[in-house]
């Protein structure tokens, strides 16, 4: 049959036949190694996650204990929270030369009560009180402070003023 054919057409039958055969080659052994292999890859990277859960179930739980740490120092329970900030304030003024000029009480918004105080005295024992109330725990946050001056026109002098607002988680 392929005796009376020319070099030509030989060689083009003997393309397609190889053609052909890699075809099938490809449809019976390669793909099937290459799907395995892909298999293969999606199981080791499930296999990694599977190791690395319990430290990252460790780190997640160190965190949420930080969190809640942190929430717990500014819960308020029953005004202990605002005794608490008072007792900071009068002990402070009681000793440097700061003056609690008003203090709102509380105003309730959902699970936030906020607090406004008006301190009045020199700059540096301002900023003192306004360091303590943000670093001692359980007394709340310290979400916004705003320095104003005035003048006294009966002593013709410059009064600070300090404005502190508190916040506590209930």
């Amino acid at each position: 049959m392929f005796n009376n054919l020319s070099s030509k057409q030989r060689f083009n039958y003997l393309l397609i036949g190889i053609g052909v055969v890699l075809f099938l080659v490809y449809i019976l052994a390669i793909k099937k190694t290459i799907d395995v292999k892909a298999k293969a890859i999606d199981m080791e990277a499930i296999h990694e996650k599977a190791i690395a859960e319990p430290q990252n179930k460790a780190m997640l739980e160190y965190q949420l204990m930080k969190i809640q740490k942190s929430l717990a120092a500014y819960a308020d329970s029953s005004g202990k929270a605002q005794d608490k900030l008072l007792k900071t304030i009068s002990s402070f003024t009681s000793t440097k030369t700061v003056m609690l000029k008003s203090y709102e009480p509380p105003k309730t918004n959902g699970e936030i009560n906020t607090t406004v105080l008006y301190l009045q005295g020199n700059y540096i024992n301002l900023l003192k009180v306004s360091n303590k109330l943000e670093n001692t725990d359980g007394l709340g946050r310290v979400v916004h402070t705003l320095f104003e001056t005035s003048m006294d026109y009966n002593t013709r002098k410059k009064i600070l003023t300090l404005k502190i607002i508190v916040q506590t988680v209930i």
